[in-house]
């Protein structure tokens, strides 16, 4: 399998937002978790039923290769759903496609005021914000202005997408 990699526009995006947070003497911290979807399957945190549910609901829109994921991943040895700690589907995270990072602000920038400015460099950017925002917290960013990856993408595009940063 290929090596995860990120898209180049969030690379170009985040080197901006670093910049300008520089420049405001703003202190943060980029991680970019890229997830592969074995490794999210992992993490997908649902009861039994709402796991078989959410594979049937994968493959009756024809998201077959990812639902394979969730019975690879998220049976332990003795065949019984784990809990794990996310909950997205495989392939219906940005972090599976290298589209999205999180930044925390650093204690020394922890305000309402490196929100702003982190906030501006952001839409400045032309990234956009995945989720809630807190200075306490880390704060996801995305290329995509919508949440749901599997809603807006058909199995070929979602496929092709993960294919090609190594995430399947």
């Amino acid at each position: 399998m290929d090596s995860l990699q990120i898209v180049p526009e969030l690379e170009v995006g985040l080197n901006h937002i670093i910049h300008m947070c520089l420049a405001s003497h703003l202190k943060i911290e980029v991680e970019i978790p890229l997830i592969s979807c074995r490794r999210q399957a992992a993490m997908f945190s649902r009861q039994t039923k709402d796991l078989v549910q959410a594979r049937q609901s994968l493959c009756d829109r024809g998201f077959d290769f990812l639902a394979e994921f969730l019975l690879i991943e998220c049976r332990d040895n003795k065949g019984e759903y784990r809990n794990c700690c996310s909950s997205r589907l495989p392939g219906d995270s940005w972090h599976n496609y290298g589209e999205a990072a999180s930044i925390t602000l650093l204690k020394s920038s922890n305000s309402s005021r490196g929100m702003q400015i982190l906030a501006a460099a952001v839409k400045h950017a032309g990234l956009v914000w995945g989720g809630l925002w807190s200075p306490d917290l880390q704060n996801h960013v995305q290329l995509r202005n919508f949440r749901s990856p599997l809603s807006r993408l058909s199995p070929s595009e979602a496929r092709k997408l993960l294919e090609e940063v190594g995430s399947l």
